[in-house]
């Protein structure tokens, strides 16, 4: 089975190192069988819109390209803290022709 290609988003509001985020990423990249082709990185505050974050914009266009089809997050709240925001990048993605991934640990 050929690996699939992924692209990872990085979301923190303010500039500190991203190692946590970028391992836990490839951590879900590998247990996906899937290879991190490209790291995108949005540094802003939680409010900012959707459509002022070019990391999210390059992750949708690094799919429509071909050149991903997974976009991976190191947890759901890296991409939104609302479920309608999340729900309209998830949406974004998939019609690009890929789909998100992101965990939640419980417990």
């Amino acid at each position: 089975m050929r690996a699939q290609r992924a692209v990872g988003l990085i979301r923190i509001s303010t500039p500190r190192p991203v190692d946590a985020q970028e391992a836990e990423i490839r951590r879900i990249a590998n247990r996906r069988n899937a290879t991190v082709v490209q790291i995108f990185i949005d540094i802003g505050p939680e409010n900012v819109p959707l459509e002022e974050l070019h990391g999210m914009d390059n992750a949708v266009e690094a799919v429509k390209k071909g050149e991903a089809s997974l976009v991976i997050a190191a947890e759901p709240s890296r991409l939104a803290r609302s479920a309608p925001t999340l729900a309209r990048f998830v949406t974004r993605v998939e019609k690009a022709g890929g789909e998100v991934a992101a965990e939640v640990e419980i417990g």
